[in-house]
């Protein structure tokens, strides 16, 4: 038997024990769980410490239940020295549930460590914070509490109880945050993109705003399908909210939907943690102010004065309702209390402050600083300006050269560069219950309010509180607009195709309208050119999301949406940033840049004083103006004094000035990127477009024209009439050197190579072709290019197009039969910028080619402005970049440009073929040696065995007849000898 053994026992054992006492004080939750059906939850919290738990009250449907409330826990013994406890205290779990008549649900715990008390001399007090309450590894939302832990021994002086609110006690007063009266306005603009609810559309909804225990209501929309906007646009409460941000109680914006048989259904809510941003301070004005009429002397004006505060001007009229205000912030004014700084009136309305440019400064554009000329060229058109303002010295060479206005690039969405056009109303998202934060996306919301809010203190003492901000606002009734999508190109897109590349064409969704430019597709392109206008009708609210989407174009399947972008139109059209139709740097009134807005510049500048409650401009003559304080003069942008033909008005020109320095939307070209709905963290691409805005009962004026330029059909025509000093690369059998010079021509880019007849056996250079070459193309004049479409490979559906410069390649060969031809020179002339040729031979040389070895400047011509060059050009031989250039020949071209319409009237044949005009060409006067030995066997004997041979032909026919003769002496001799021996017997 195996022993039985026992462990030791192993305890601790305390001497004392001490009574403490656990205050937990609980403020308020927020973004908690959703436990309920409706979307909401009972919240209460269970405080658990030791052995014991208490629970705070219930708070009915709220997701931010603010309880107010002190758990007190009596005689908690503990063992231990009470300063051991003090430094390792054990920790309090509130755990937060969700009431229920069977049942409670379990919405997370938070665990807080206490603060532990031993004596009133310690003066230690707790302090609210907020504790993350966690449910299975997941956020809950978050928890304001604190726990101090008091020593409740005999000769322990315990704090005086909380106060009492009801049954329940509060957060003690030295722990509750300090609370201020304060007003929260609510600009309720309407809803947006409501989707279906519990399988029914939402068409009755109404809004709850709540915070801090004070909640205000909307009036239902009637019809939310056919006007989304609330017929009443603002509302306010007071309410007891905190000093301090921290402690700041969450603003709730619930909707709810009005159905049948008094059915009102929670459809979602949108909790703000924080409303920092809202936050303004009415006292400042006030003091700005106060300050200005004491300067001004406010008592002696008469009440037709203006007054001047901080950039604004106000008249005596608007002061005096402010003089109620003056007294009662007198106070706090002079103590220093509160803050007091320089805000404008129109701050109030704005989330940021408009930034005025002052006189003597300068803007970020400087007009003084451009170029003035009497007249445009004649090629300037929309894309020059485009390719001017991006820098491209190449396509806008011209344009930049000549100092003309360029437009504004922003490199991402024209919203980041203005505040996302919130200034207005925001957009809040309406969700359903707690929604996880990696799930805080548009496509999971409900819904989106359409609104903003204003917060700000009320006077302490009572007295009359400031205007409120949210009334002068626009009318939100619907509006008919014509909206002009303009889509430049498109960059980086993804590929979709095999191949790698994708077919990408623009489509364009907004509301019930859809437009599919499928028809007019670009070929395996990732950075295609658009060019292309879109012109759609719309009536906001109820069509305001613009969708613009590329798709790759399929023959046998479906079109694959490579990307899209989304567009609010009514926050552009609503912002004071006026994201309408971008403001141009010059006001013209005809030629190419004419003004595309439907209102003038004087116009706008009023408009936009009245929305930001300013007096309307004031104008000293037609050259001066007063906006907002801020003096401008027009002499201060256009220094030279000098105007341009086609520029308006100089009121008009002023406005222009002084808008583009409030920092209104400029004319500008914006970059957006591509999202992939199955994709969405993933950029697709990005696209470059603008959006102009107008409304329909104004005379719209024409649109700009984008399209791509188009290349004009032209003919080049080369006449090769001689060559000169051309190198001798072959011997005849004679010994001659010569050479069989014949020339060839091509225009880059072009597979289409023409030559001319062979001149042969050249003995010294000189060539004779009166040969005529035709090279007809596409030109683009603004950018100087020729354009080439051509397939990819045979079985290639689409043409792609290439673009090449205007180069006219010639070159110089010597014809061989049984070997390759031999290069002997070429010569490649820009038809924009080339060398002018010389008149004689004699005369042309290498330093008469732009990158001459000599560094030697030389003229240069264009032959599309002069349409017709005739002269000698040198041809080089550069085989080997470290030696220098040798000239091989020069060859005498005539070189003519005409269009198409000029080429029909004027019709001439390749080489020397019919019809043979225009000019006519001669058969070359060559020389009789001129010929070829394989073809011409007669002139062969002729004019190179027989010229050079002739004596020795001649000798040895000579010879030969001799000793033909000979022979037949020899042999005919013995015979007649014999014949006449015979014939003598």
């Amino acid at each position: 038997l195996i022993p039985r053994v026992y462990s030791p026992r192993m305890y601790i054992t305390f001497k004392e024990t001490y009574n403490y006492q656990l205050r937990a004080y609980l403020y308020q939750a927020r973004e908690l769980f959703s436990a309920d059906t409706s979307g909401l939850s009972d919240p209460y919290t269970r405080v658990v410490f030791g052995h014991q738990s208490m629970s705070t009250k219930i708070i009915k449907e709220t997701l931010c239940p603010t309880w107010d409330q002190t758990i007190i826990m009596d005689r908690l013994e503990i063992c231990g020295i009470p300063e051991e406890v003090a430094k390792e205290p054990a920790q309090v779990v509130l755990e937060v549930f969700d009431y229920d008549p069977v049942g409670h649900d379990f919405l997370g715990r938070s665990v807080v460590t206490p603060l532990v008390i031993l004596s009133k001399d310690d003066h230690l007090t707790a302090k609210l914070n907020w504790y993350p309450i966690i449910r299975g590894g997941e956020h809950g939302g978050e928890l304001l509490a604190a726990v101090e832990l008091y020593i409740a021994n005999e000769d322990s002086e315990l704090p005086p109880m909380p106060p009492m609110k009801g049954d329940v006690y509060q957060v003690a007063n030295g722990i509750r945050p300090m609370m201020q009266l304060t007003r929260i306005e609510v600009l309720t603009w309407g809803v947006r993109h409501m989707k279906k609810f519990q399988l029914a559309s939402i068409n009755n909804p109404s809004v709850e705003v709540e915070c801090g225990g004070e909640m205000r209501s909307t009036p239902k929309i009637k019809n939310a399908k056919k006007n989304p906007n609330f017929e009443t646009t603002s509302l306010f409460f007071d309410v007891y909210l905190p000093v301090e941000e921290l402690y700041m109680p969450p603003l709730n914006i619930r909707l709810l939907d009005h159905r049948a048989f008094g059915v009102r259904p929670l459809v979602g809510t949108h909790t703000m943690k924080t409303m920092q941003k809202y936050r303004r301070d009415p006292v400042a004005h006030l003091q700005a102010l106060r300050e200005k009429i004491i300067e001004q002397g406010f008592a002696e004006h008469d009440s037709d004065c203006e007054i001047e505060v901080d950039n604004s001007t106000v008249t005596t009229e608007e002061a005096a309702g402010y003089k109620s205000l003056l007294t009662s912030a007198s106070k706090s004014l002079k103590d220093g209390t509160n803050k007091i700084g320089a805000g404008s009136l129109y701050s109030w309305f704005s989330h940021d402050e408009t930034e005025v440019t002052s006189e003597g400064s300068k803007s970020s554009w400087d007009v003084s600083q451009m170029e003035e000329v009497d007249t445009l060229i004649d090629d300037v058109d929309w894309w020059s300006k485009y390719y001017a303002s991006i820098g491209d010295i190449n396509l806008g060479r011209v344009y930049m050269e000549k100092g003309y206005d360029t437009m504004e690039i922003f490199d991402e969405e024209l919203e980041s560069f203005f505040n996302n056009f919130k200034d207005l109303a925001d957009s809040y998202p309406i969700y359903h219950g707690k929604t996880q934060e990696d799930e805080l996306m548009e496509d999971k919301a409900l819904g989106f309010f359409k609104g903003t809010f204003r917060i700000y203190p009320l006077p302490a003492d009572g007295s009359d509180p400031p205007p409120k901000m949210l009334e002068n606002v626009p009318d939100n009734c619907m509006i008919d607009l014509k909206v002009r999508v303009y889509i430049i190109r498109a960059k980086g897109l993804q590929p979709q195709d095999p191949n790698g590349l994708s077919d990408p064409y623009p489509a364009l969704k907004l509301g019930k309208h859809k437009i599919k430019d499928r028809d007019n597709y670009i070929p395996k392109c990732l950075d295609p050119m658009f060019g292309k206008l879109y012109e759609m009708d719309c009536t906001i609210p109820l069509e305001s999301e613009l969708r613009v989407q590329i798709f790759d174009y399929d023959v046998l399947s479906g079109d694959d949406l490579i990307g899209e972008t989304k567009i609010d139109l009514e926050d552009r059209y609503l912002s004071t940033r006026r994201g309408l139709c971008g403001l141009p740097k010059r006001y013209y009134v005809s030629g190419p840049f004419k003004w595309r807005d439907c209102e003038k510049p004087k116009e706008i500048l009023d408009k936009w004083c009245s929305t930001q409650r300013l007096p309307q401009p004031a104008w000293f003559g037609n050259s001066k103006v007063k906006v907002a304080g801020q003096s401008y003069s027009l002499k201060l942008y256009e220094i030279r004094g000098r105007t341009h033909k086609d520029w308006g008005p100089a009121e008009e020109r002023l406005s222009l000035y002084v808008l583009l320095d409030l920092k209104l939307v400029p004319e500008h070209i914006e970059t957006r990127t591509l999202y992939n709905p199955l994709r969405p963290d993933i950029p697709q691409g990005t696209i470059e477009m603008f959006v102009d805005i107008f409304p329909r009962n104004r005379h719209i004026p024409p649109p700009i024209n984008i399209t791509p330029r188009a290349p004009q059909e032209l003919e080049l025509r080369v006449i090769v009439w001689n060559t000169y000093d051309v190198i001798m690369s072959d011997v005849s059998v004679t010994g001659e050197e010569m050479s069989d010079i014949y020339v060839k021509g091509w225009l880059k880019g072009s597979d289409k190579k023409e030559k001319t007849d062979i001149h042969y056996r050249s003995l010294d250079g000189e060539g004779n072709f009166n040969w005529r070459f035709l090279f007809p193309f596409e030109y683009l004049p603004a950018e100087e290019v020729i354009v080439v479409k051509k397939k990819e490979h045979f079985f290639s559906l689409d043409k792609h197009e290439e673009k090449y410069p205007v180069v006219l390649c010639i070159q110089i060969w010597d014809n061989d039969i049984f070997s390759p031809d031999e290069f002997l020179g070429v010569i490649e002339l820009h038809l924009n910028r080339m060398p002018k040729p010389s008149k004689y031979a004699k005369t042309c040389c290498l330093d008469d080619l732009p990158d001459n070895d000599k560094g030697k400047p030389v003229p240069l011509v264009s032959l599309f402005e002069q349409k017709n060059v005739k002269g000698w050009w040198p041809c080089y031989l550069d085989l080997d970049p470290d030696t220098p250039r040798a000239l091989t020949g020069k060859v005498e071209l005539e070189l003519e440009i005409l269009t198409k319409d000029e080429a029909e009237t004027k019709p001439a044949g390749k080489g020397r073929e019919e019809p043979n005009e225009n000019p006519h060409l001669k058969d070359p006067d060559r020389p009789a040696t001129s010929f070829s030995w394989f073809t011409s066997p007669w002139k062969t004997l002729k004019f190179i065995i027989w010229k050079n041979y002739k004596w020795y032909i001649i000798g040895g026919l000579l010879a030969i007849l001799t000793i033909a003769l000979v022979l037949l002496f020899i042999y005919s001799t013995p015979g007649v000898l014999s014949e006449k021996l015979f014939n003598a017997f």
